[in-house]
């Protein structure tokens, strides 16, 4: 069971991805911008899930608005300059979709990939 958490200083969105699970979709959070472009996006295990591993985000897309779609390297929008640029453009209420390309589940020393479903935030 995988778990993405976008820890942007205080927003905390949890979307959970297993076949085995019904899968929680967030599209209400809000976010202020220095936020979403100084947050670390980074995977936690759920609340209350005992076993212990970590997931580290590699790879995401981000859209702002109806912007174009930025390919982000690393766990942090601040790694793109022209997303940065397209978030400090938009006005308060702008949707923002986060996509995660490529992130991977850390259990001690096995890495392992692992799947999580596009979070949908909205610029305060």
């Amino acid at each position: 069971m995988s778990v993405l958490v976008v820890n942007v200083l205080y927003l905390y969105g949890i979307i959970f991805h297993d076949p085995n699970i019904v899968l929680f979709k967030l599209a209400a959070f809000a976010t202020v911008k220095d936020d979403l472009i100084y947050g670390v996006i980074k995977g936690e295990k759920p609340i209350g899930f005992l076993y212990d591993y970590d997931i580290n985000v590699e790879t995401f897309q981000i859209t702002i608005g109806n912007l174009t779609t930025r390919t982000v390297t690393g766990n942090k929008v601040q790694n793109s300059p022209d997303a940065v640029r397209d978030i400090n453009s938009v006005r308060s209420g702008a949707g923002v979709v986060i996509t995660i390309l490529k992130a991977s589940k850390i259990d001690g020393d096995l890495v392992s990939p692992t799947n999580v479903d596009a979070l949908a935030l909205k610029i305060e």
